[in-house]
């Protein structure tokens, strides 16, 4: 497998863990409103820290 897909694939497994994806399947599919509460809820207020942790390749487990 490509490194680049297998750093796409934990982005992916992080993101997925995220507060937000919850509230997006909540929005869309089981409330149905389409009004998500995203936490930052403006692209102003993600701050470097969580960009860091997300793209953080340290400790990331092999996967093979």
């Amino acid at each position: 497998m490509p490194v680049t897909s297998g750093f796409d694939y934990h982005l992916a497994m992080r993101m997925i863990r995220r507060g937000d994806y919850i509230e997006g399947v909540r929005a869309v599919l089981v409330d149905r409103d389409n009004a998500p509460k995203w936490s930052p809820n403006s692209l102003a207020l993600v701050d470097k820290a969580l960009l860091d942790a997300l793209f953080d390749e340290d400790g990331l487990p092999p996967l093979c």
